[in-house]
């Protein structure tokens, strides 16, 4: 892994998936009612995030995806148990 796994280089991702600025992402930011983020959009992100880290996730629970912050947290504690 090159780079450690942070909130910055998330939402640098979701940023680059969604086409927008990432000054526009926050960690409270609502997945789906303030980014759009669909069920598709939300698997190229973990596959982004996988090909990037060089690291394969367990399945992800998307009911405890609300906020970009939630994500970081629910994936970040799967960076730790790999």
């Amino acid at each position: 892994m090159s780079e450690p796994f942070d909130l910055k280089g998330l939402i640098a991702i979701v940023a680059d998936q969604l086409v927008i600025d990432p000054a526009d992402i926050t960690a409270e930011s609502h997945l789906a009612d303030d980014l759009g983020i669909q069920s598709i959009d939300l698997i190229k992100i973990v596959m982004a995030i996988e090909e990037k880290y060089d690291m394969e996730f367990e399945d992800i629970d998307q009911e405890q995806l609300k906020t970009v912050g939630d994500a970081f947290r629910l994936l970040s504690e799967q960076f730790t148990q790999a």
